[in-house]
């Protein structure tokens, strides 16, 4: 009875808070969710018998009294560090991320073993045998974590998870640090007391104003960031917007400088025509083969490439493909997208700045026979294709399988903000390299 009762009350602490651990990284995770799941699924209960047997043995070897509670208490902490190491293990993630969700786990898991504590010592008085889970303990321990764990998640996935894509290394550490604070000063608030004479109102208040405390200090953090990221985001936007308008008015002064130089060379092409017939009647065609290819030169050097119908996205190949050539990188085009999208102008200029801006700046640090930028879009039905090629120097910084940034002092975020189109819209985006070429492809659905 006493091994039955160890077994299922150290599932009962084990299991919800693994799964506490783990939710956040429902997509990080070094296996597929159903082999993570049978992996736990092994291991938990081997590590509940262990329990369970250990304070079987201990129960023969000393008194039913405080002793034997605090010792098989002990022999619980013991089988958390095989847990440790596995949580460690099978989540793909930084580790301070990793360490920031464990200590919020055991803070939460401290904070619901010390109410259950409270409401059997309230009711019993006594350790009856000196084991844990002893009486209605594990139907206690069962309702509160009912209650509590889904308040937790949803915590989480209401205030941690919408920020956690954005975390970097430093603030997660921060974030990390500030949990395992507050671990250790709820853990030293609550292991030293006496439960048995905890029923003092003004004991009872200073405890339940410590719990509430720590998690306060957890939603308001989680606020904060929430709101420092979504600041972040509007100031990206704006910025987004700002170069949209700058190239629009560089285009604007194109097109004008464009209908301006037309009118001068239409004024002047019946000079041009003379020269060429001067040249012609000498019989210097040579020469006149090479005034008539300056001439052709002259016209597509104030030419406004015209690659669909689409405004935005003509306006915004057509400015990029302006800073490739004046790089000298050879850029290919072909588009097929209708005189409208359901894709909003502002996420597909987003989109095609970031995609180009980044082969324009890889593609200018390759070898001259790999300076090439090759852009292919097409709209079918409600799906939107674009794939980006270019060249680059072979250099990738990669970090788990994702594509960062190469340029100094840069955390990637273009390349952020184009997943994040991307999923906005129901598609995916896939990068990936092969020798000195570089391919982009995003796939969205209106």
């Amino acid at each position: 009875m006493i091994f039955f009762r160890m077994f299922f009350g150290c599932l009962l602490q084990l299991a919800p808070f693994a799964f506490l651990c783990f939710y956040p990284f429902k997509d990080h995770l070094r296996f597929s969710a159903r082999k993570v799941c049978v992996i736990c699924g092994i291991s938990f209960p081997l590590l509940a018998a262990f329990f369970a047997v250990t304070c079987c043995f201990l129960k023969t070897m000393l008194p039913p009294a405080q002793i034997l509670f605090v010792s098989a208490n002990m022999v619980f902490l013991f089988c958390l560090i095989p847990c440790v190491f596995l949580y460690w293990y099978l989540v793909r993630e930084i580790w301070q991320k990793k360490l920031f969700i464990f200590s919020f786990t055991m803070t939460a898991a401290l904070t619901m073993t010390s109410l259950d504590t409270i409401l059997e010592t309230w009711k019993q008085q006594n350790f009856s045998d000196g084991l844990p889970y002893n009486g209605t303990t594990l139907l206690t321990l069962a309702i509160l974590t009912s209650v509590i764990l889904p308040l937790l998640l949803l915590l989480l996935k209401r205030c941690y998870l919408p920020i956690a894509n954005e975390l970097d290394r430093r603030e997660s550490g921060y974030l990390s640090l500030l949990s395992v604070f507050l671990f250790l000063l709820l853990g030293s608030g609550l292991i030293p007391i006496d439960y048995m004479n905890i029923f003092n109102p003004m004991t009872l208040f200073l405890y339940f104003a410590l719990m509430f405390t720590i998690f306060i200090v957890y939603f308001i953090c989680f606020r904060i960031l929430f709101l420092s990221h979504q600041n972040i985001k509007e100031m990206q936007a704006l910025t987004q917007t700002q170069h949209q308008l700058e190239i629009q008015t560089e285009q604007y002064k194109r097109i004008l400088e464009t209908t301006e130089n037309n009118r001068k060379m239409h004024h002047d092409l019946r000079h041009h025509i003379l020269i060429l017939q001067s040249l012609l009647d000498s019989g210097e065609t040579e020469k006149a083969s090479d005034y008539l290819q300056n001439y052709v030169q002259i016209l597509r050097r104030y030419e406004v490439t015209k690659f669909c119908s689409h405004i935005v996205t003509n306006m915004i190949v057509s400015h990029y493909q302006s800073l490739a050539l004046d790089k000298g990188i050879t850029f290919t085009a072909r588009i097929n997208v209708p005189d409208s999208l359901m894709i909003s102008d502002f996420d597909i200029a987003i989109l095609l700045g970031n995609l180009l801006e980044n082969a324009i700046e890889s593609a200018n640090h390759a070898k001259d026979h790999n300076r090439f930028i090759s852009l292919n879009i097409i709209c079918s039905g409600k799906m939107l294709a674009v794939t980006v090629d270019n060249g680059f120097n072979g250099c990738v910084n990669q970090n788990k399988g994702t594509y960062l940034s190469t340029k100094p002092h840069h955390t990637g975020i273009g390349l952020q903000s184009i997943a994040g189109i991307a999923k906005k819209y129901h598609g995916g985006v896939q990068f990936s390299h092969e020798g000195a070429i570089f391919h982009s492809s995003v796939m969205l659905s209106a």
